[in-house]
């Protein structure tokens, strides 16, 4: 199957900064609310109506840019609370723009990333990961290198918090539980990205363990069926990949190497992943955002290795993707943010 996709620009704002855009869930309406961050601090929330947007707030103004911005609340559908950092400052907004939270978490080192759980908030730096819950320091963590993402999953289930997993620039993924180390794996290139996945295929293959680092010579033989928490990652020499994780290792799946798909041309670092079904097939298609302007969608039509369905070149890089209904509630479409003072590229897929 394949997608053709159509180009649709919204509005306009000053630069993004990485996942500093948010879709929220569904509304009455079924259309949804979108939430951007820009360098001038401000956050913009809007939605479409008649082919128009319509401005459902905006805040004022700040010194410095936004650095993330996140949904907070109870999972999986309640997920509507927005949460904004800010330098070393969080604030949260109710979906109509009343700041109900504003706390300066007193870090050395500026909020690159961050997850939100009911009661916890997750932060990472350049180095130091910390988790708050009910806005008190918590947990830190120092990690080798720099952290360039961060996301939150129940691998352990041993407690009701989940642990945070961090995307490393020394090759390197890391589960951390409270102050400590819980396990970590290497990877084929400095992770930029990681967000969480779930789509569990009965009777698949789980023996072994991680598996051999080059993808060249070892195809990815775990598939999750249903026993593991999923994680899709990103890395900066353009691989996609998923892992596996239980409370007593991390797993390899399948793996996107440009070089293997014979696109090593195509090959920017992977700035943001998603995970959305736009194919319509009953299984999460994979949305894939590049530092070279490169938007694709791979599906899983054939087989357990996801294949790419539709590509867009941009030009700007991407740094946010997800999929949702936004200008029309009867089918869905790839929301996608540029970082430099440019449209948001709509794309509306349709099978041909």
């Amino acid at each position: 199957m394949e997608l053709s996709l159509e180009r649709i620009d919204l509005t306009q704002v000053q630069t993004t900064s990485r996942k500093a855009t948010r879709l929220l869930p569904k509304g009455k309406k079924r259309q949804q609310l979108v939430v951007v961050g820009d360098q001038s601090g401000s956050l913009l929330c809007f939605g479409m109506k008649r082919d128009a947007m319509e401005q459902v707030f905006k805040t004022a103004p700040l010194e410095k840019e936004v650095s993330r911005v996140e949904l907070g609340g109870a999972e999986p559908d309640e997920r509507d609370k927005i949460f904004m950092a800010s330098s070393g400052t969080v604030r949260a907004y109710t979906k109509k723009g009343k700041e109900f939270l504003r706390f300066n978490t007193n870090l050395t080192e500026p909020i690159r990333s961050m997850w939100v759980g009911e009661e916890d908030i997750h932060t990472g730096g350049e180095f130091m990961y910390n988790q708050f819950v009910n806005c008190k320091d918590t947990y830190f963590f120092i990690s080798n290198d720099r952290i360039n993402d961060l996301v939150c999953e129940h691998v352990t289930r041993q407690t009701n918090q989940p642990e945070a997993v961090l995307a490393c620039q020394d090759r390197m993924v890391r589960v951390i539980r409270g102050n400590d180390l819980h396990y970590e794996a290497p990877m084929a290139g400095p992770v930029l990205t990681v967000e969480r996945y779930a789509n569990a295929q009965p009777g698949g293959n789980t023996t072994g363990g991680f598996g051999s680092l080059d993808v060249h010579e070892q195809p990815a033989f775990a598939v999750n069926d249903g026993r593991y928490r999923e994680l899709l990652y990103g890395t900066e020499n353009g691989m996609v990949g998923q892992l596996l994780l239980d409370a007593e290792e991390m797993r390899r799946g399948w793996v996107i190497d440009p070089v293997l798909e014979g696109r090593r041309g195509k090959s920017g670092g992977v700035q943001c992943l998603a995970s959305h079904d736009i194919t319509k097939d009953g299984i999460k298609d994979i949305l894939v955002g590049r530092d070279d302007g490169g938007v694709e969608v791979w599906a899983f039509d054939t087989g357990p290795q996801p294949q790419l369905v539709c590509e867009r070149a941009l030009q700007e890089s991407v740094t946010y993707i997800d999929g949702g209904m936004i200008t029309n509630s009867n089918f869905d479409e790839v929301l996608v943010t540029t970082c430099n003072v440019a449209p948001w590229p709509l794309t509306v897929p349709s099978p041909t």
